[in-house]
Order: C-alpha cells, then sequence, then structure tokens
C-alpha cells in the first residue's frame, strides 16, 4: 500500500520488548515488510498517541495530530472472525483523503485485535 502514497513515510511499530531483534527480523522478512520498524520498548509513544490494541493504524499530519485511527479494513467482524472480502477500507480511504486535502469521512474506527498488556 505504500507505493500507492511515496509522498508518505510508513512507519510500523511495535510496542512493548515481548519480542527479540531475531523474532521482529523474522516478521520483516516474512511479510516482506520493507518499511522501518519501532521498538517501543517503554509504550512511550504507545501511549501518546492512544494506541491501544494491534493491530491499530494511524494517520497523522506534520505536527503528530491524529487524523485517522483504527482498523486497517472491515475484513475481521470479531475477534477470529472474518467476512469473505473487506467492503471498507479505512486505512486506504483515509490516507486517499488526506493526500488530496480532503476531510477524511470516518476518522476513527474502533480497533480490533489483541489488546496491548502495558506493564
Amino acid at each position: 500500500m505504500a507505493d500507492s502514497f511515496p509522498n508518505l513515510r510508513f512507519l510500523g511499530v511495535l510496542p512493548g520488548n515481548l519480542y527479540s531483534t531475531e523474532e521482529v527480523n523474522h516478521f520483516v522478512d516474512s511479510f516482506q515488510f520493507d518499511k522501518p520498524i519501532l521498538v517501543d520498548a517503554d509504550f512511550e509513544l504507545t501511549k501518546k498517541m492512544g494506541v491501544t490494541t494491534t493491530p491499530e493504524f494511524l494517520v497523522l499530519d506534520n505536527n503528530l495530530s491524529i487524523r485517522y485511527q483504527g482498523k486497517f479494513d472491515d475484513w475481521a467482524t470479531g475477534l477470529a472472525q472474518k467476512k469473505p472480502k473487506p467492503t471498507e477500507h479505512y486505512f486506504k480511504d483515509a490516507l486517499t483523503s488526506f493526500t488530496t486535502g480532503e476531510t477524511i469521512k470516518t476518522p476513527y474506527t474502533e480497533p480490533l485485535g489483541c489488546l496491548i498488556e502495558f506493564d
């Protein structure tokens, strides 16, 4: 998806310190994730951004204000429950609106995933 938005910077954030460098590198290799990953060992950034769930997606402007926060799309309907294919593409739609200067139609969706266990 990042290729569709070449003027934006993408960053993966891994909250906590449960994963070794080898495990993070394995994830990067397995999913061919070619963007930087920040390990937020002390949850400082995670807490500052109000992220509580993984995965959770954010669009930030140049002032680091949150313009979108929530789900990637509506494929997952519950924990371990998915529909055949997504019909709403929240993150992509937010990025498209953001880059064209339009108002983001849905600036927040309730994230669905695993709750982050803060220390």
